[in-house]
C-alpha cells in the first residue's frame, strides 16, 4: 500500500488539498479529517496523484461536496485515471465538477461569488 500524503495550501477564497498515494479503509479517516478542517472557502481536491480510491472514500467526496454546496462554495475534483474510473462507474462524476489537470481547476472556482450552484461536468476526458 502506498502511504497517503496530504498537502494543503490556502488562497484567498479557495483551499487546495493535494493528495498522493492510496485512499482506502485505513487512510480514509485521515483524508476526512483534513477536509473537515478546510475553512468556509471553495475547495480544489487534487487527487491527480492517487493510484487507488476505495469505495469508502466515495463517502468522503460526497460529504465534502454536500457540505460545500450547503455553504454556497464549490468543490472541484482533480482526478487521476484511477479516480476517474471509480467516479464514472458509480455515477458520482455526474454530480461533481471535475477536471484531469490541476491547472484547469482555477477556472471553475471564481473569485466572485454570485450565489450560483456548481454545474456537474460529465464530458469525455478529451473535452475537459
Amino acid at each position: 500500500m502506498a502511504a497517503l500524503t496530504i498537502a494543503r495550501s490556502d488562497h484567498p477564497g479557495c483551499t487546495v488539498v493535494a493528495v498522493t498515494g492510496e485512499i482506502d479503509l485505513a487512510s480514509e479517516p485521515v483524508l476526512r479529517a483534513e477536509l473537515e478542517r478546510v475553512p468556509g472557502t471553495d475547495l480544489v481536491l487534487d487527487l491527480s496523484e492517487v493510484g487507488f480510491l476505495g469505495a469508502v472514500a466515495l463517502h468522503v467526496l460526497v460529504d465534502a461536496r454536500d457540505r460545500l454546496r450547503a455553504s454556497h462554495h464549490r468543490f472541484v475534483l482533480v482526478e487521476s485515471p484511477a479516480v476517474e474510473r471509480i467516479t464514472a462507474l458509480t455515477g458520482l462524476r455526474r454530480s461533481l465538477l471535475s477536471v484531469r489537470a490541476r491547472d484547469r481547476a482555477p477556472a471553475l472556482v471564481p473569485s466572485q461569488r454570485s450565489g450560483e450552484q456548481p454545474q456537474a461536468t460529465d464530458a469525455p476526458a478529451g473535452h475537459r
